[in-house]
């Protein structure tokens, strides 16, 4: 590893989600440009990454070659081109892998000797407020550890977890937790405008009003249950709204949810 700079970052998949990160990474200086590479089998997508000065890598295997920490974006389908890579030598490398199901004892088949970081980022990656799930395997150079967490930084936040079963239990609270927040906002705007408010202001409202409570969260030393009092006035509208929310299975229906979600993670790894 060069320890002076020019530590050199490779994405294999420019989509949506490696795309998101390679724009966080240079917003923020994670690395120079200079030092990012990038391979992916999209002619339009090269097109445009090579337009922005990324260098193009001339393969896999070259992206490989020429990466110290490397990303791999691309869907769990299109692996069998990373399959191929096995038998390279990546005892000096860190492998960063976005695929949902793919397990660390599958990536260390291939990348023998390397740092393999699992990583499950979500949607709001696209304007850096990413929450990340990571679990290392905690072998190969650990000094590439530190640029991970740069990598990782410049898209949001991440949290380190301590199994890698975790990651499939921790996915209905980051990776599909944008599509939740989301359905839960599209339920209360349509409901709105039944009611006759339009729906540009009830969405500005529900939004304004859904990360003003984040922040405060954010903020306050108090817990969700205080938090969640302070709203509700005795015979109040908050806690009429409530009580039918929970009289209809509001929990029961988070609780299905959650696991349906995490048991279907857990399937796609096996």
């Amino acid at each position: 590893m060069k320890m002076n700079g020019g530590v050199k970052f490779g994405i294999l998949g420019v989509g949506k989600m490696g795309s998101a990160t390679l724009g966080g990474v240079l917003a923020s200086g994670a690395f120079k440009k200079e030092d990012i590479l990038f391979f992916d089998y999209d002619e339009n997508a090269k097109a445009k990454h090579v337009a922005l000065g990324i260098t193009l890598a001339q393969s896999e295997k070259d992206l490989l070659d020429r990466s110290d920490v490397m990303l791999i974006a691309i869907k769990p389908q299109s692996f069998s081109a990373v399959e191929a890579l096995s038998g390279c030598d990546a005892s000096s490398k860190a492998i960063i892998s976005f695929a949902p199901g793919k397990r660390i004892s599958y990536l260390e088949s291939i990348f023998q000797g390397a740092l393999i970081v699992r990583a499950m980022p979500n949607t709001p990656a696209l304007v850096c407020s990413a929450a990340a799930t990571l679990f290392s395997n905690g072998k190969g150079d650990l000094r590439l550890l530190e640029y991970v967490k740069r990598i990782f930084s410049s898209i949001g936040t991440y949290e380190f977890l301590d199994r890698e079963e975790d990651i499939d239990m921790a996915i209905p609270i980051n990776g599909s937790m944008p599509a939740y927040v989301f359905s839960f906002i599209r339920e209360f705007v349509g409901r709105a405008v039944e009611k006759g408010i339009d729906r540009q202001v009830a969405l500005n409202l529900c939004i304004s009003s859904i990360v003003g409570s984040c922040k405060l969260l954010q903020s306050s030393d108090e817990d969700l249950d205080t938090l969640i009092r302070n709203v509700c006035s005795k015979g109040g509208t908050t806690i009429a709204g409530l009580d039918k929310l929970y009289e209809n299975g509001f929990k029961e229906a988070i609780v299905s949810c959650y696991d349906a979600c995490s048991n279907r993670s857990v399937e796609l790894g096996s």
